[in-house]
Protein backbone atom coordinates (compact mmCIF):
# COMPACT_ATOMS: atom_id res chain seq x y z
CA UNK A 1 0.00 0.00 0.00
CA UNK A 2 1.24 3.56 -0.57
CA UNK A 3 2.99 5.00 2.44
CA UNK A 4 0.39 7.66 3.12
CA UNK A 5 -2.26 4.94 3.47
CA UNK A 6 -0.14 3.09 5.99
CA UNK A 7 0.14 6.27 8.05
CA UNK A 8 -3.57 6.54 8.72
CA UNK A 9 -5.10 3.09 8.54
CA UNK A 10 -4.50 -0.47 9.63
CA UNK A 11 -7.13 -2.95 8.50
CA UNK A 12 -7.99 -5.73 6.11
CA UNK A 13 -10.89 -4.61 3.95
CA UNK A 14 -10.67 -0.93 3.09
CA UNK A 15 -12.97 1.23 0.98
CA UNK A 16 -11.77 4.44 -0.63
CA UNK A 17 -13.84 7.27 -2.09
CA UNK A 18 -12.15 9.79 -4.40
CA UNK A 19 -12.10 11.11 -7.93
CA UNK A 20 -8.46 10.04 -8.36
CA UNK A 21 -9.35 6.49 -7.41
CA UNK A 22 -7.73 4.86 -10.45
CA UNK A 23 -4.39 6.51 -9.74
CA UNK A 24 -4.50 5.33 -6.14
CA UNK A 25 -5.32 1.76 -7.15
CA UNK A 26 -2.54 1.72 -9.73
CA UNK A 27 -0.04 3.06 -7.22
CA UNK A 28 -1.10 0.48 -4.63
CA UNK A 29 -0.82 -2.38 -7.13
CA UNK A 30 2.56 -1.34 -8.53
CA UNK A 31 4.03 -0.51 -5.11
CA UNK A 32 3.02 -3.93 -3.78
CA UNK A 33 4.46 -5.67 -6.85
CA UNK A 34 7.72 -3.74 -6.45
CA UNK A 35 7.98 -5.20 -2.93
CA UNK A 36 7.75 -8.67 -4.43
CA UNK A 37 4.10 -9.26 -3.54
CA UNK A 38 1.49 -10.85 -5.78
CA UNK A 39 -1.49 -8.63 -6.64
CA UNK A 40 -4.97 -9.51 -7.92
CA UNK A 41 -6.61 -6.50 -9.61
CA UNK A 42 -10.35 -6.83 -10.37
CA UNK A 43 -11.17 -4.15 -12.94
CA UNK A 44 -14.88 -3.43 -13.42
CA UNK A 45 -14.57 -0.33 -15.61
CA UNK A 46 -11.84 -1.26 -18.09
CA UNK A 47 -9.58 1.46 -16.72
CA UNK A 48 -6.48 -0.61 -15.96
CA UNK A 49 -3.79 -0.43 -18.62
CA UNK A 50 -0.18 -1.48 -18.91
CA UNK A 51 0.79 2.03 -20.00
CA UNK A 52 -0.64 3.58 -16.84
CA UNK A 53 1.07 0.93 -14.72
CA UNK A 54 4.37 1.66 -16.51
CA UNK A 55 4.01 5.39 -15.79
CA UNK A 56 3.37 4.68 -12.12
CA UNK A 57 6.33 2.29 -12.06
CA UNK A 58 8.65 4.93 -13.57
CA UNK A 59 7.53 7.46 -10.96
CA UNK A 60 8.06 5.10 -8.04
CA UNK A 61 11.26 3.63 -9.46
CA UNK A 62 12.86 7.08 -9.55
CA UNK A 63 12.57 7.23 -5.75
CA UNK A 64 14.37 3.96 -4.98
CA UNK A 65 17.70 2.37 -5.82
CA UNK A 66 17.78 -0.76 -7.97
CA UNK A 67 14.64 -2.84 -7.96
CA UNK A 68 12.96 -5.25 -10.36
CA UNK A 69 12.42 -4.54 -14.08
CA UNK A 70 9.03 -3.35 -15.33
CA UNK A 71 8.11 -6.64 -17.03
CA UNK A 72 8.61 -8.58 -13.80
CA UNK A 73 6.48 -6.04 -11.94
CA UNK A 74 3.63 -6.33 -14.44
CA UNK A 75 3.78 -10.12 -14.27
CA UNK A 76 3.13 -9.88 -10.52
CA UNK A 77 -0.21 -8.11 -11.14
CA UNK A 78 -3.01 -10.40 -12.27
CA UNK A 79 -5.75 -8.30 -13.87
CA UNK A 80 -9.28 -9.72 -14.03
CA UNK A 81 -11.80 -7.78 -16.13
CA UNK A 82 -15.38 -8.24 -14.92
CA UNK A 83 -18.63 -6.58 -15.96
CA UNK A 84 -21.17 -7.99 -13.49
CA UNK A 85 -21.28 -8.78 -9.81
CA UNK A 86 -21.74 -12.45 -10.71
CA UNK A 87 -18.41 -12.39 -12.58
CA UNK A 88 -16.75 -10.67 -9.61
CA UNK A 89 -18.08 -13.36 -7.27
CA UNK A 90 -16.76 -16.04 -9.62
CA UNK A 91 -13.31 -14.40 -9.61
CA UNK A 92 -13.29 -14.20 -5.80
CA UNK A 93 -14.44 -17.82 -5.49
CA UNK A 94 -11.68 -18.95 -7.86
CA UNK A 95 -9.14 -16.82 -6.00
CA UNK A 96 -10.14 -18.35 -2.66
CA UNK A 97 -9.78 -21.83 -4.13
CA UNK A 98 -6.35 -21.02 -5.56
CA UNK A 99 -5.21 -19.53 -2.27
CA UNK A 100 -6.31 -22.62 -0.38
CA UNK A 101 -4.32 -24.80 -2.77
CA UNK A 102 -1.24 -22.63 -2.19
CA UNK A 103 -1.72 -22.88 1.58
CA UNK A 104 -2.07 -26.66 1.36
CA UNK A 105 1.13 -26.90 -0.69
CA UNK A 106 3.04 -24.64 1.70
CA UNK A 107 3.73 -22.04 -0.99
CA UNK A 108 4.65 -18.53 0.10
CA UNK A 109 3.69 -17.06 -3.29
CA UNK A 110 0.21 -15.79 -2.42
CA UNK A 111 -1.54 -12.55 -3.36
CA UNK A 112 -1.02 -10.04 -0.57
CA UNK A 113 -3.20 -7.37 -2.14
CA UNK A 114 -6.62 -7.72 -3.81
CA UNK A 115 -8.05 -4.62 -5.48
CA UNK A 116 -11.68 -4.26 -6.56
CA UNK A 117 -12.20 -1.12 -8.63
CA UNK A 118 -15.03 -0.44 -8.25
CA UNK A 119 -17.74 -2.13 -6.22
CA UNK A 120 -20.31 0.59 -6.94
CA UNK A 121 -19.94 0.08 -10.71
CA UNK A 122 -21.21 -3.48 -10.20
CA UNK A 123 -23.96 -2.90 -7.66
CA UNK A 124 -25.45 0.51 -8.46
CA UNK A 125 -27.11 -0.53 -11.75
CA UNK A 126 -28.93 -3.37 -9.97
CA UNK A 127 -30.05 -1.25 -7.03
CA UNK A 128 -31.23 1.47 -9.39
CA UNK A 129 -33.50 -0.91 -11.27
CA UNK A 130 -35.98 -1.05 -8.39
CA UNK A 131 -38.49 -3.79 -7.68
CA UNK A 132 -37.28 -7.32 -7.13
CA UNK A 133 -33.88 -6.48 -8.63
CA UNK A 134 -33.22 -4.09 -5.77
CA UNK A 135 -33.61 -6.91 -3.25
CA UNK A 136 -31.39 -9.07 -5.40
CA UNK A 137 -28.81 -6.28 -5.52
CA UNK A 138 -28.64 -6.07 -1.74
CA UNK A 139 -28.22 -9.85 -1.50
CA UNK A 140 -25.43 -9.83 -4.10
CA UNK A 141 -23.72 -6.90 -2.38
CA UNK A 142 -23.78 -8.78 0.90
CA UNK A 143 -22.40 -11.92 -0.76
CA UNK A 144 -19.58 -9.95 -2.39
CA UNK A 145 -18.71 -8.23 0.88
CA UNK A 146 -18.63 -11.59 2.64
CA UNK A 147 -16.25 -13.05 0.04
CA UNK A 148 -13.93 -10.05 0.22
CA UNK A 149 -13.75 -10.27 4.00
CA UNK A 150 -13.28 -14.04 3.87
CA UNK A 151 -10.24 -13.72 1.62
CA UNK A 152 -8.84 -10.88 3.73
CA UNK A 153 -9.13 -12.71 7.04
CA UNK A 154 -8.57 -16.31 5.96
CA UNK A 155 -5.49 -15.63 3.83
CA UNK A 156 -4.10 -12.49 5.49
CA UNK A 157 -4.50 -10.34 2.39
CA UNK A 158 -5.19 -6.63 2.16
CA UNK A 159 -8.39 -6.04 0.18
CA UNK A 160 -8.89 -2.59 -1.32
CA UNK A 161 -12.35 -1.71 -2.66
CA UNK A 162 -13.36 1.58 -4.23
CA UNK A 163 -16.71 3.29 -4.06
CA UNK A 164 -17.92 6.67 -5.32
CA UNK A 165 -19.48 9.62 -3.57
CA UNK A 166 -23.02 10.88 -4.09
CA UNK A 167 -24.51 14.21 -3.14
CA UNK A 168 -22.75 17.53 -3.39
CA UNK A 169 -21.73 20.55 -1.38
CA UNK A 170 -20.73 20.10 2.24
CA UNK A 171 -22.48 16.74 2.73
CA UNK A 172 -21.18 14.16 0.26
CA UNK A 173 -21.78 10.55 1.24
CA UNK A 174 -20.59 7.17 -0.03
CA UNK A 175 -22.75 5.33 -2.53
CA UNK A 176 -24.48 1.98 -1.83
CA UNK A 177 -25.99 3.25 1.41
CA UNK A 178 -26.14 1.61 4.80
CA UNK A 179 -25.95 -1.94 3.43
CA UNK A 180 -22.38 -1.50 2.25
CA UNK A 181 -21.20 0.58 5.22
CA UNK A 182 -21.04 -2.50 7.43
CA UNK A 183 -18.95 -4.51 4.97
CA UNK A 184 -15.44 -2.95 5.12
CA UNK A 185 -13.28 -3.22 8.22
CA UNK A 186 -12.11 0.33 7.52
CA UNK A 187 -13.54 3.18 5.46
CA UNK A 188 -11.09 5.80 4.28
CA UNK A 189 -12.41 8.93 2.62
CA UNK A 190 -10.06 10.90 0.40
CA UNK A 191 -10.84 14.56 -0.15
CA UNK A 192 -9.45 17.08 -2.63
CA UNK A 193 -9.77 20.79 -1.83
CA UNK A 194 -10.77 23.22 -4.56
CA UNK A 195 -7.25 24.68 -4.72
CA UNK A 196 -3.80 23.16 -4.44
CA UNK A 197 -2.39 19.71 -5.21
CA UNK A 198 -2.74 18.19 -1.76
CA UNK A 199 -5.37 15.61 -0.92
CA UNK A 200 -6.44 14.46 2.53
CA UNK A 201 -7.02 10.88 3.66
CA UNK A 202 -9.42 10.63 6.60
CA UNK A 203 -10.50 7.53 8.49
CA UNK A 204 -14.29 7.77 8.52
CA UNK A 205 -14.94 4.38 10.15
CA UNK A 206 -12.73 1.62 11.52
CA UNK A 207 -12.83 -1.22 14.00
CA UNK A 208 -9.08 -1.06 14.59
CA UNK A 209 -7.97 2.56 14.07
CA UNK A 210 -8.92 5.93 15.51
CA UNK A 211 -11.62 7.61 13.44
CA UNK A 212 -10.93 11.15 12.33
CA UNK A 213 -7.20 10.68 11.85
CA UNK A 214 -6.02 12.27 8.63
CA UNK A 215 -2.91 12.88 6.58
CA UNK A 216 -2.14 15.12 3.61
CA UNK A 217 -0.67 13.54 0.47
CA UNK A 218 -0.12 14.11 -3.23
CA UNK A 219 -0.68 11.80 -6.22
CA UNK A 220 2.05 11.89 -8.83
Amino acid sequence: MPGYCQQVVSGSVITYYLTDVLQLCMMAAVAAAMRGEQVTYIDTTGSFSGRRAANVFNTLQSRVQGGKPLLQILQSIQVCHVHTVHEALAVMDKLAGSLQELVNSGSACQPKLVILDSVSALITPILGAGGSQQSQGHALMSALGHMLKYVAVQYTAAVLCTNHMVGSGSNPRPALGESWKVQPHTRLQLLRPDVGDERYAIISASATSVCGRQVAFQLS
